[in-house]
């Protein structure tokens, strides 16, 4: 965690990233999920730490179809979602994650603090 961002939410859970080549679900494995706020600019990213090392970073952006939290396979503890990762690159990557948490209510609180960092994102580029 960097000095200049305060974290919105910081929970254990499960990341995976759907693969383009076989089209199946590949496990990141169990990590640190956090929605992380910088306290100069107000911008929201999301970020998964396994191991000490970062697997996923992206903005939490306010878009139709990127960051838009849907149910895994129906699931009420799984989400699902669409992003640019950033994650060790210096060009951003379009993404399909999916997040596992370890019941329904984790996963309510982290749409909860999700949304809050679009609102967050909206407010930092003054759309709202």
């Amino acid at each position: 965690m960097a000095a200049q961002e305060r974290v919105l939410y910081d929970r254990q859970a499960r990341l995976f990233l759907l693969d383009r080549i076989d089209e199946g679900w590949r496990d990141v494995g169990s990590g640190s999920a956090r929605l992380m706020c910088h306290n100069t600019t107000g911008r929201a990213r999301f970020e998964f730490i396994r191991d000490g090392s970062l697997r996923a970073n992206h903005l939490v952006v306010d878009h139709q179809v990127k960051c838009n939290l849907k149910p895994n396979a129906g699931s009420n503890d799984c989400w699902a979602w669409t992003a640019d990762d950033a994650e060790a690159k210096d060009v951003a990557v379009q993404r399909r994650f999916a997040l596992k948490l370890d019941c329904p209510e984790s996963a309510r609180d982290f749409k909860v603090a999700f949304e809050h960092a679009r609102e967050l994102n909206c407010q930092a580029d003054g759309f709202i």
